[in-house]
Order: structure tokens, then sequence, then C-alpha cells
């Protein structure tokens, strides 16, 4: 074993800490490369307060890049995460108003509720011996439906708008709007039962060490469950993939709304779901490793003198933004970072970065390689956060 591998680490005692010249050191090539032009300039995370502050008169978000990068840039208060991120992950418009957020909560309710019926109804027509238990897990038998806030009628955004009779009209139209929508959604029942026998395995696991799921007849399971088989039924080209399950749990926790997170997680897996099958999981590895070829070549010699420069190994963390690298809330402000998608957007002060990045390099290398390129596709997640979270340190 080299000289410079000292000891076992991280939080499950898996990964083996390898010593190699500072990254700050000015002959770094991560220094040379990226730090040089970034200043640590790290604010306070996002509060309730600075947050209100993003709305005019009538509730609209009236500048969503500087709401990105205050996230970017310094993650978000616990108790101001679940508003900011209905709107991080797109469940709100940001043009949209208090008014028509309100309407929109409803339409979103009604739909969901009309797709995990139709599931539910698809499979009561099987005559699979284990209909049972695909209906209901085992481990959710024990749990009281009027447990589970998703359930209660007088939880729902429907119910505070049928107290009025013309929200009672707009009601009616929307769950008949609902119906058609669910009845509309492409469905493959064999894939959905499959997929229910792995998430079944999954859900019990997941993240048990927090309060949240603790326990077998913890409703918040069910609530798991049903969300990940509402996407899996109606999603069939994805389906599910291990993995969705550590995702959408966080969602849930922050939100602490069923449907609210069903759709956060679905918008989220919709722009990352080629990541979820081998071909885009082999193109972002193939990414990585020309990063760490360019960025630290000293690491990948290592790495590949250990027989595993393919970086399979790296694709947990990378899918899953370091949930299990990272105590819990830390990782909740590193997944928000990166889904931030701040640096990556068309925005002056992302373009400008680029161009002194290229300016940067013709003036050490004499030739421009396309590193930019790499991080744009790449969509900056190891090199920028991890460097910003190093630097506050």
């Amino acid at each position: 074993m080299a000289s410079f591998l000292t000891r076992a680490s991280s939080f499950d005692g898996s990964f083996e800490v390898v010593d190699f010249p500072d990254p700050c050191d000015n002959h770094s090539p991560i220094r040379r490369l990226v730090s040089g032009d970034i200043p640590n300039s790290r604010t306070a995370p996002l509060s309730k307060a600075d947050f209100k502050r993003f709305f005019d008169e009538d509730g609209r978000l009236v500048d969503d890049h500087k709401l990105r990068k205050a996230v970017f840039k310094g993650g978000v208060q616990a108790d101001a995460r679940p508003e900011v991120w209905r709107f991080l992950f797109r469940l709100y418009p940001f043009t949209s108003t208090k008014r028509e957020r309100e309407l929109l909560q409803a339409e979103s309710y009604l739909k969901y509720q009309a797709l995990k019926q139709r599931w539910k109804d698809e499979l009561k027509h099987c005559n699979d011996s284990d209909i049972d238990e695909l209906l209901c897990s085992r481990y959710a038998k024990h749990v009281q439906l009027n447990e589970c806030k998703e359930l209660s009628e007088c939880n729902s955004p429907v119910s505070v708008l049928e107290r009025t009779s013309e929200g009672k009209m707009q009601i009616t139209c929307m769950k008949i709007q609902a119906q058609v929508y669910a009845g509309r959604q492409e469905f493959d029942l064999e894939e959905l039962k499959t997929s229910i026998r792995v998430i079944d395995k999954d859900v019990p696991r997941t993240d048990k060490e927090l309060q949240y799921f603790r326990g077998d007849d913890n409703p918040n399971m069910l609530l798991l469950r049903d969300a990940l088989i509402t996407f899996a039924a109606f999603h069939p080209k994805v389906g599910y993939a291990q993995g969705m399950n550590d995702i959408l749990s966080r969602l849930l926790l922050v939100l602490d709304s069923e449907v609210d997170s069903y759709w956060c997680f679905t918008r989220f897996i919709e722009e990352i779901q080629i990541e979820f099958i081998a071909e885009g999981m082999i193109k972002k590895l193939v990414l990585l490793k020309q990063l760490l070829k360019k960025l630290h070549p000293g690491l990948l010699d290592h790495i590949t003198l250990c027989g595993v420069d393919d970086l399979a190994f790296c694709h947990r963390w990378l899918i899953l933004g370091f949930k299990r690298e990272f105590p819990y809330q830390e990782g909740l402000m590193l997944f928000e970072i990166l889904s931030s998608h701040h640096m990556e957007l068309n925005s002056l002060e992302a373009e400008t970065q680029r161009r002194m990045q290229r300016r940067k390099h013709f003036e050490l290398e004499g030739f421009y390689m396309g590193l930019e390129w790499l991080i744009v596709i790449y969509l900056w997640q190891v090199d920028w956060c991890a460097l910003m979270m190093n630097l506050q340190n």
C-alpha cells in the first residue's frame, strides 16, 4: 500500500484517506485551474426573513437567479427550507402569485390522489397470489390510515377552497381534470409489480436512524412507499431504481407532505433520469474521470493503481448528492446547493466565470482544453461544492 495511505475514514468506515498535496497550495492543479479565480465568498444560510424579501406584493418571487445564488452560496436555514424547496424543486413556478399557488396545491393534490387510486384499482383486478401484499405491504398493515396526514381531508388544500361556493365549483372541475389526467398516463402493470417488490425491500431500511422514519408502525413509511409506487407506475421507462428512496425520503422529511414531495421528486428525477440507467451512469463517470485527470492526476494515478479507475464506487456519491458521506443536516445543505443549478444556468455571472477559466488556462498552458465544458455538463457537482465546503472549513 502506498506510503501516503493513512487511515480509515467516513461515516460508514469503508473509505480510506489518501494524503496528497494541499489543494490550496499554489502549485496544486485544483488551485491553479479552479480556486485561483474564485474567492471564498460563502454566506450565511438563507433565513425565513431573507426569503420573504424575494416576493412582491402579489406573492411573486421576482428574482429566481438571486435566490439560486443565495442557496448556492450559503444553503438554507432549516425552518425556511420547506418553502424554499417548493420553489427550488419546481413545485411552484417562480412567477406564481400566492392565490395561484393555492389553486396549484389543490390541483396537485387531486392529480396525485387520482394517480394513486388508479394503480391501486389496476392491482385489485390482478389474480396474483400476493396481490394483498402488493396493495399493502406487511410493514404498512399496522399503520392506521387516519394517522397519515395526506389521507385526512381536513388537512388537504382542497378543504380550504371548498369553504366558498366558487371554490367548490373549481374543485369539481379539478376532480374531473385529475381523473382524465390519471387515465391518460402510460402504465405497465407487470413492470409495476416488479417495482413494488423492490420498493418493499428498500422502504423499511430507509433512514431508520431518523426519528421521522423510525419504528415499524411509522405512518411516514407508508407515505414514502405510496409516493415511490406512484412514480414507478406512471414512469415505466424509468420505473423504480435503488437510490430513489433516499432522494424522496429527504424531500418527505423536509416538506412533510406526501403530495408535495411526490411532485418535487418527479420533477427532480425527470431531469436526471438518465443517471439511473447504465448509459447515463457510464457517461457521468467518464466525465468525472476526465475532470479528475485534469484537476488531480496524482489521485487518478493512485485509483488506477488500486484497479478501480472505472470510478463505479463514486456513482452512489453522485446520484445521492453525498447523502451517506456527510452528517444528515450537512447532506441536506449539499443537496440544495447542488440542486440550485446556480452556476450552470445561463447567467452573466456563470458566463463571466467561464471566460475567466478560459483566459487563466490559456495563460498557463498556451491552449484551451475545454475544461469548463466538462464542468457545465457535470453540473459543477463535485468540484465547486466540495471546494466551497473545504474553503469554508
